[in-house]
């Protein structure tokens, strides 16, 4: 095998190894498209026995407790 076709080779390899990459980067980048392009999930109901909403300081602003009814 002499030098050109050894440099012939190595060409080859090197472009395949740049599509590849460019591949890779294509496919990360539109994952993360499709990621963030999700719907939200809104839920139309809540149920829970007690409520607190508190600040960043964690001082209460808001406290509900559910009362049950005899």
């Amino acid at each position: 095998m002499d030098v050109e076709q050894r440099l012939n080779r190595l060409e080859r390899q090197n472009q395949r190894l740049k599509k590849g990459m460019l591949a890779m980067l294509l496919a990360g980048i539109s994952l993360l498209v499709m990621g963030q392009a999700a719907p939200l999930k809104i839920h139309r109901q809540l149920a829970t026995q007690q409520l607190s909403i508190t600040t960043k300081e964690g001082r209460p602003v808001l406290f509900i407790v559910e009362v049950a009814q005899v």
